[in-house]
């Protein structure tokens, strides 16, 4: 009986050996099956190409070397060449005050002419409260100096006195009969306007003014309030003149 056991185990042990898969079909089974998608391929990228223009080269034009010397801008315009030391005078007369010297070989561009062959440059030195002529300075042409250029447009201006006192005018200035606020107006002097000065009243608070010699264009006299001057010239040494 035992042994019919024993026979039956070992039997029953062989057929589940028997239906038992391998290991490498149970692998198989129990691997689950994955779908594995084809990649779509990737597109091309379209590259466009735009063609460039070349940025047009600039052409650089030198500019001409200045020359040592005459400066350009005098080439066309009427000039001063000193040929000898000149003197150079505050106004136009050898009577006037000097201003300095201008030496052999210079040369200056000139801005006016008198009648009487007197030349005038601006001298380049701040001079805020001078108008008109008092603002140049002058030559006398002759042995020493002489002109060259465009001078045929030269304007001729008014030539003061070398001893005269001047009212150089900066804002409208009243000239009236006498030297009081009520007194009847004369005229109004404007900007840029210059009238001799030939005295004071007693007290100095006005002054006594030759409208003809200036650049006023009228004739007579009047008075002008001592505040309102700007002068030039020696004016310290006016007389009083009678009201």
């Amino acid at each position: 009986m035992r042994r019919m056991f024993m026979l039956m185990l070992v039997c029953w042990g062989v057929l589940l050996m028997g239906c038992a898969p391998s290991s490498e079909e149970a692998t198989r089974e129990a691997t689950p099956l994955v779908l594995v998608e084809e990649a779509s391929p990737t597109p091309e990228m379209q590259t466009s190409v735009v063609a460039v223009s070349p940025t047009p080269e600039t052409p650089v034009t030198a500019s001409p070397t200045p020359t040592v010397g005459m400066p350009p801008e005098l080439s066309g315009a009427c000039r001063l060449v000193v040929d000898a030391d000149t003197t150079v005078y505050m106004r136009p007369s050898t009577e006037a005050d000097v201003f300095g010297l201008l030496t052999a070989g210079e040369t200056v561009e000139l801005v006016a002419r008198t009648a009487d062959e007197w030349v005038a440059f601006e001298p380049g030195v701040a001079q805020a409260a001078n108008v008109g002529v008092f603002r140049y300075r002058w030559v006398r042409l002759g042995e020493t100096a002489h002109v060259e250029g465009n001078c045929e447009t030269l304007p001729e201006v008014w030539a003061p006195r070398a001893d005269g006192c001047y009212l150089m005018v900066i804002l409208e200035t009243p000239v009236y009969a006498e030297p009081r606020d009520d007194a009847p107006l004369l005229i109004t002097l404007v900007p840029e306007m210059v009238a001799a000065v030939v005295g004071w009243n007693a007290d100095r608070t006005w002054a006594q003014v030759d409208l003809s010699d200036g650049t006023v264009g009228v004739s007579g006299a009047g008075w002008v309030q001592a505040d309102t001057l700007n002068l030039n010239g020696p004016c310290d040494t006016l007389p009083v003149v009678e009201e």
